[in-house]
């Protein structure tokens, strides 16, 4: 596992951005955070899902990306993902 810099993580907003199709924009989310370290995923979900605009993305598909892609444990991604609201709104 790597560590994710801040111009992977520009390439992959610039990426998502020019992106219109939601299972694409999963697929290059997904393969972004696959082989980064699980805490540089954790860390680039959470920014995604902050974003004051629309959500580029929902919270049952980013949960699916993260049990699916991660070694991040369920109850600790229930917890992260409930206090960020997302569990109530998908």
């Amino acid at each position: 596992m790597k560590q994710a810099s801040l111009k992977e993580f520009e390439y992959l907003i610039k990426d998502i951005d020019q992106c219109n199709a939601s299972n694409k924009k999963i697929g290059i989310i997904a393969k972004f955070i696959k082989d980064i370290d699980p805490s540089d995923g954790c860390w680039t979900l959470s920014l995604l899902m902050n974003i004051k605009q629309k959500r580029l993305i929902t919270g049952k598909k980013l949960r699916h990306i993260l049990e699916t892609t991660t070694k991040c444990l369920r109850g600790c991604l229930m917890i992260a993902l409930l206090k960020l609201g997302i569990l109530l709104k998908h």
